[in-house]
């Protein structure tokens, strides 16, 4: 018998299409233009908050935002991405944090992630980093996607983890390939996957050169 899914992770292996609309944020540090384009966020489609999160904050690093911008322009922006229940929802919070102290004292980046955090653990539904990881373990790779599609999801899936839940650490490299990679690639390839010992392999990228190989030679029978 196939393995199931857990019920409801905030992510699947198959993609969900965003149609919540774009917004651009464009922001101007001495002569240095920044513009970036992220999807709106308004409630309804829990991949859309994990991609802004996870965008929005790389865009504050790869910029050293908190160094060269005032806080207070970057909750602005964020509160950009946000549409209907779940823009209310980050205005009742910085309420609650404005009647509890000073801003400049919370308006920081430590006060940010915070807000973050207590943002999404208002969204997402409780254990979602557990519940995604317990998808990971014991899902099947999806017949209908390729190795590299797949891989792709799953490190992206991963990306996403410390989103999800105080505490919830991604997995490592290792980590993936023994616990999600492993068990879960096509049983048809498991006797040259072992033999290759390629469970015990610390790179993923090792992994997926030879199960691409495994894919092309299935692809090629099955042409025959």
């Amino acid at each position: 018998m196939a393995k199931t899914s857990i019920i409801n992770p905030p992510l699947t292996y198959q993609k969900t299409v965003i149609q919540s609309g774009e917004i651009e944020v464009k922001l101007e540090i001495g002569e240095r233009v920044i513009k970036e384009t992220f999807n709106i966020y308004n409630g309804t489609n829990e991949e859309s908050l994990l991609v802004l999160l996870k965008e929005f904050n790389n865009m504050v690093s790869s910029n050293e935002l908190w160094d060269n911008l005032a806080p207070k322009a970057i909750f602005y922006e964020f509160r950009r991405c946000l549409r209907d229940e779940s823009r209310d929802s980050w205005d009742s919070i910085i309420e609650d944090q404005e009647s509890d102290g000073d801003e400049e004292e919370w308006m920081t980046k430590e006060g940010f992630n915070a807000v973050l955090q207590t943002f999404v653990e208002n969204t997402l539904t409780e254990g979602a980093g557990t519940r995604q990881k317990q998808y990971l373990r014991c899902t099947l790779k999806p017949r209908n996607m390729t190795v590299k599609n797949w891989i792709t999801r799953v490190q992206f899936i991963n990306t996403c983890l410390p989103w999800m839940e105080p505490n919830c650490s991604k997995f490592t490299e290792k980590e993936l390939i023994l616990e999600v990679i492993t068990p879960n690639n096509p049983m048809a390839w498991h006797k040259d996957y072992y033999l290759a010992e390629l469970n015990k392999k610390e790179r993923l990228k090792e992994v997926l050169s030879k199960l691409l190989k495994y894919e092309t030679v299935e692809e090629f029978m099955k042409k025959k």
